[in-house]
């Protein structure tokens, strides 16, 4: 189900995105809440959840559920992490841990290996690779590009500073592969910058929030990670664990290529002295 909402979210309306937003935060929802109750906590009507119900290709809500119970039964227990409402501990330090600690294990639980497998098998074959993000999630996007330079070449950041971003997405062709980090709060010039990928023929991995899958329409493969907490910063553990998964992920198929290419790297600190 969490894979109809991502490919349907850019069609519904505001309210119909609000309880997408809210399930795709905890999709856990659907099993143990009634129609009603899902209206209250989404803040929309009852009607606005008859909608969105259809719009995801169920007759009824007992069918979306039924299909949810279905996935759940296959998944992990851990899709149920954050449910429960314990008494958060007096010690700021605990309960920003076991916050951590249940947006992680939400994120990974989650995830769906198929895209996880096809993104990486992406990002070893394309001829080239980019990481782009702006504002807050360009930190994000340099901390993937900086993993995946260690072991494939063909490795680009977009963009550096004093660099415009059209210097870069101009060097992008059809077969090439850019990672797009679009954490709230996202900026106008980035669907800009999808569109012109897209229209190159590039192939998009998109990683976001819910609040920005209205980006995901463009996108070959979408990965959403939750990041919302009951703290003033948003967290952004999961953001960086799926960062790293990928980047793992990829350097095991490329073989003694990427271990190659590493060993080179090292060799030449070595003989530049650096570290």
């Amino acid at each position: 189900m969490r894979q109809q909402m991502i490919s349907a979210y850019d069609g519904l309306t505001r309210r119909e995105r609000q309880i997408a937003d809210l399930l795709l935060d905890k999709p856990v929802l659907t099993l143990l809440n009634s129609a009603s109750d899902l209206a209250r906590m989404a803040n929309v009507s009852n009607s606005t959840v008859t909608r969105f119900v259809k719009s995801l290709g169920f007759e009824t809500y007992d069918a979306m559920r039924r299909e949810s119970r279905d996935q759940f039964g296959q998944g992990s227990p851990l899709n149920l992490i954050g449910q429960r409402e314990p008494q958060p501990p007096s010690d700021v330090i605990a309960r920003f841990a076991r916050q951590e600690t249940e947006i992680i294990e939400n994120t990974f639980s989650n995830l769906d290996r198929t895209t996880i497998e096809s993104a990486a098998d992406g990002l070893v074959t394309a001829p080239q690779i980019g990481f782009l993000g702006m504002r807050n999630s360009h930190f994000f996007a340099s901390y993937a590009h900086w993993q995946f330079v260690q072991f494939r070449p063909g490795t680009r950041l977009i963009s550096g500073s004093g660099e415009t971003s059209a210097e870069h997405l101009a060097g992008f062709s059809q077969g090439d592969v850019v990672v797009i980090v679009g954490i709230r709060r996202i900026v106008s010039k980035l669907r800009a910058c999808i569109d012109i990928l897209a229209d190159s023929g590039v192939d998009i991995l998109l990683i976001v929030d819910s609040s920005s899958l209205s980006l995901a329409h463009r996108a070959r493969w979408t990965i959403v990670c939750p990041i919302e907490n009951e703290h003033v910063f948003d967290s952004y553990s999961g953001v960086l664990g799926v960062l790293r998964l990928l980047a793992f992920t990829a350097l095991q198929k490329t073989g003694n290529e990427g271990l190659a290419y590493m060993a080179a790297i090292e060799d030449h600190h070595g003989r530049l002295n650096e570290l």
